[in-house]
């Protein structure tokens, strides 16, 4: 009953229909505990706004396009509480689905996919070329220079592993 209270809260507020401001009628344990629910937490739900919180609140905004910000505001808290709020379980899924749908790209392959891997390396600072769309030596040197860094097997090969990773949460950069 005081979760839907809750909820109705955030909505009202959201609305601009409460005197107050919607940071005093958002109960932090609430969120805490619902991100948990969602599988953003891992550790103690404690209601503070901690820095686990704040990343947490970010992987979940990211996830269902919301401003990326970390604060439990108004339209945060009203997706957090609807039935449409994407899990971190369901999105990793969704990512990991389609890395495996992609065929793997080798020295020699060519076309949108291998210019749309191209940019994720630059971005990321494996691949210092154009996003060509052709898999060359220096894609190839990228691909494997990323593998090491992520902790797969460098092969120059771009796989399932390496669309999960490159394309999933927290890639690691080469910096």
């Amino acid at each position: 009953m005081r979760r839907k209270l809750l909820r109705a809260c955030a909505l009202i507020c959201a609305l601009g229909v409460c005197a107050g401001s919607a940071e005093e009628a958002i109960d932090l344990l609430a969120v805490d505990n619902r991100l948990y629910e969602l599988g953003y937490r891992d550790g103690a739900c404690t209601g503070e706004l901690n820095d686990a919180m704040v990343n947490a609140l970010k992987n979940f905004q990211k996830v269902n396009g919301l401003g990326i910000t970390g604060e439990p505001d108004a339209g945060t808290v009203l997706v957090l509480n609807s039935e449409n709020a994407v899990s971190q379980s369901a999105y990793l899924e969704s990512v990991a689905r389609q890395a495996s749908e992609m065929p793997s790209l080798v020295a020699g392959s060519a076309g949108d996919g291998v210019a749309r891997m191209q940019r994720a390396l630059k971005d990321l600072g494996y691949f210092g070329g154009s996003s060509d769309g052709a898999f060359g030596d220096a894609t190839a040197e990228a691909v494997r220079r990323f593998q090491f860094a992520n902790g797969l097997s460098p092969t120059g090969t771009a796989d399932a592993a390496v669309f999960s990773r490159l394309y999933g949460e927290r890639p690691v950069a080469w910096e």
